[in-house]
């Protein structure tokens, strides 16, 4: 039931470890101040470390993303950069006013992911590198008119690969 709440431009930065656990009935919140709650008001929340600990559960993130942070490509409310490792599971990630989950790199990895919910984020729920696209589980949901971005610009399969159908109709969408 904890809530953390965010003036404008400002950003969380995990260069260490952050375990944050919510219950269903009292997820932790992270959002913007008291009647700011629009796209972007804060720039997110940032896991720079390969921590094992890192974990996000059943913690909302909203109202984040409107500029990069650091050397982050890509504007998010939450991004795993710079080779570091999360686990989000149970967890919103809505009401971005872009990307709503980024992971930068091919060396930022998801350890575990599950039955997370993407809503009302700007651009696209989420932006990944093709070597995390398995990490996504059936169990999560997505916005029907939305898609997850994926970038790789070379990218060689040497044995079968399954790609798992997302939640709906929610499609991906490959760039480089």
């Amino acid at each position: 039931g904890t809530q953390v709440f965010f003036e404008s431009g400002t950003a969380l930065k995990v260069n260490g470890a952050m375990i944050a656990e919510g219950t269903a009935g009292e997820p932790i919140k992270m959002t913007a101040t008291k009647d700011n709650q629009e796209p972007g008001w804060w720039k997110g929340l940032a896991f720079y470390s390969n921590n094992a600990n890192n974990s996000l559960a059943h913690v909302e993130v909203r109202h984040a993303g409107r500029s990069s942070m650091d050397n982050i490509r890509e504007p998010a409310n939450v991004a795993v950069a710079n080779g570091a490792t999360a686990s989000i599971t149970n967890s919103t990630i809505a009401d971005g006013e872009n990307y709503g989950l980024v992971l930068d790199d091919d060396e930022s990895s998801l350890e575990s992911f599950s039955a997370n919910s993407f809503s009302a984020n700007g651009t696209a729920s989420m932006w990944i590198p093709f070597s995390s696209i398995g990490k996504i589980d059936s169990e999560t949901s997505f916005p029907s008119d939305d898609y997850v971005r994926v970038f790789g610009s070379f990218v060689t399969l040497e044995s079968d690969a399954t790609v798992a159908a997302l939640s709906g109709d929610t499609p991906y969408r490959f760039s480089s």
